[in-house]
């Protein structure tokens, strides 16, 4: 197996473990935190447990940040809650 394939399978054994109870996940609706929301998602759905994307929203981020990162976390399943 090479580098890329253990470190993938490393972080999905890690999701299905972390998500056997209800889990919040940091999500800015970047490339990093979509990965880890995406992993979340698909692990809880497994385990039938849900993922909840916390977003931070302060008036320094556009009102179409939010309105983005609420599309992508109900596209993979998740349960989103916005911080202002």
């Amino acid at each position: 197996m090479d580098e890329f394939e253990e470190k993938k399978r490393k972080l999905l054994d890690f999701m299905k473990e972390f998500t056997r109870e209800d889990t919040a996940v940091a999500f800015s609706g970047g490339a990093d935190s979509s990965l880890v929301l995406k992993a979340a998602c698909d692990a809880a759905a497994e385990n039938g447990t849900e993922v909840y994307a916390y977003t931070v929203h302060t008036m320094l981020h556009p009102t179409e940040e939010i309105d983005i990162t609420g599309r992508i976390a109900a596209d993979l399943g998740a349960v989103r809650k916005i911080l202002n």
